[in-house]
């Protein structure tokens, strides 16, 4: 039986303003259409939930209120809310490169079974100048992670809450817990 993967990308914001319709516009622009969309916002007024829950997005879209406070603790929200294969956790404001990142994550994931994958992190200011850019290692070992985190959220793909229930994101926000 043919199975079709799944990507819920989990967005966090602290507000629902321009810069989650920045992300949510970027998302809905994703060719790939087995994608659920899961944001989990802070707070917002009736006035903002409105605008949100008439956005017209191309793929599943749901949102879900913070029950507490702090960034683990509403990407551990998230991660409660996926069901997908696949999950990617961007903050409000961030965007994929181009509107095939997602099919070629997919094409790759289908190709070679990992548990995790990472890309580049290209960071853009408001201008759209470039401020960093995150290259990834040619070589993976331990000692990368002794001095701080060479994986940036925005570019790491990981199997969903589904397949790998014990996960949780540290509060310290420095570690990922059961992968």
């Amino acid at each position: 039986m043919f199975s079709i993967t799944s990507v819920d990308i989990v967005t966090i914001t602290a507000k629902i303003d321009d810069a989650l319709f920045v992300t949510l516009s970027n998302v809905s622009q994703q060719k790939y259409g087995a994608i659920n969309h899961i944001v989990i916002y802070h707070q917002a007024s009736d006035t903002e939930l409105e605008r949100l829950q008439a956005y017209n997005h191309c793929h599943n879209l749901s949102s879900y209120p913070q029950a507490s406070s702090g960034i683990a603790t509403a990407f551990n929200e998230g991660i409660q809310h996926s069901q997908g294969t696949l999950i990617l956790f961007l903050n409000s404001g961030d965007t994929l490169i181009t509107n095939d990142v997602i099919e070629r994550v997919i094409e790759s994931y289908t190709q070679h079974q990992w548990l995790w994958a990472t890309g580049e992190t290209v960071s853009l200011s408001r201008h759209k100048r470039l401020q960093r850019h995150c290259k990834q290692p040619k070589v993976w070992s331990e000692t990368l992670f002794w001095y701080g985190n060479p994986v940036c959220h925005q570019s790491t793909f990981l199997l969903s809450a589904t397949n790998r229930k014990n996960w949780t994101i540290s509060r310290r926000f420095k570690d990922w817990h059961g992968l």
